[in-house]
């Protein structure tokens, strides 16, 4: 979810360097990295990398990671190698670094009276591509399954209100690059 803006710096003559500006970069796995010389659009590639916020990014510079870095904005600056008439010539790009940690709440009851308050049941996370969501009453039977990225229950099963009660759910997230996990626990069903 990069958005991208180019600044052109022009000094003297012919010579010229262009930056991307990065939109979003997460601080979390393997999207909080970045080869900042494919920021470069136009202009001499042999130059100098400075973090000039000190932003604790990891890694050698241009190949650096924000993998546990607060969240903010950090300055970076490239000068070229190629002297100029004025000189070496720099710029700069701001990156943006979003917390993404992902994070999961699963509520331990719901209440499916139509009152649009806790009406159904499913978990809130932030991070995760899919959820596989598995309900079973206490006997083990199926009584209901969904795999998307919120999937929601509503109480019932094929269309009839389930009574109020304890019920099971299993649910796995999947997480792009990563190994899924398993939540599972119970549920209780007022009415």
């Amino acid at each position: 979810n990069a958005d991208s803006t180019t600044v052109q710096i022009t000094v003297g003559g012919d010579e010229s360097l262009s930056l991307l500006g990065l939109g979003n970069l997460c601080n979390n796995g393997a999207a909080a990295s970045i080869d900042l010389q494919t920021l470069i659009v136009e202009g001499d590639t042999t130059g100098t990398w400075l973090d000039v916020d000190n932003s604790g990014a990891s890694g050698v510079l241009p190949q650096i990671s924000f993998d546990g870095v607060a969240a903010g904005e950090y300055l970076f600056s490239y000068t070229s190698d190629s002297d100029t008439v004025c000189g070496p010539v720099t710029a700069t790009t701001l990156i943006l670094v979003e917390d993404c940690t992902p994070w999961i709440q699963i509520p331990t009851a719901f209440s499916p009276n139509n009152d649009l308050v806790n009406d159904e049941f499913g978990p809130l996370h932030e991070g995760y591509d899919m959820v596989h969501l598995h309900i079973y009453d206490r006997w083990g039977n199926e009584l209901y399954e969904e795999k998307s990225q919120y999937p929601r229950w509503d109480g019932r099963r094929n269309g009839e209100d389930l009574e109020l009660g304890v019920y099971i759910f299993w649910m796995e997230f999947e997480r792009a690059g990563e190994d899924p996990f398993i939540e599972k626990g119970n549920v209780t069903l007022i009415r």
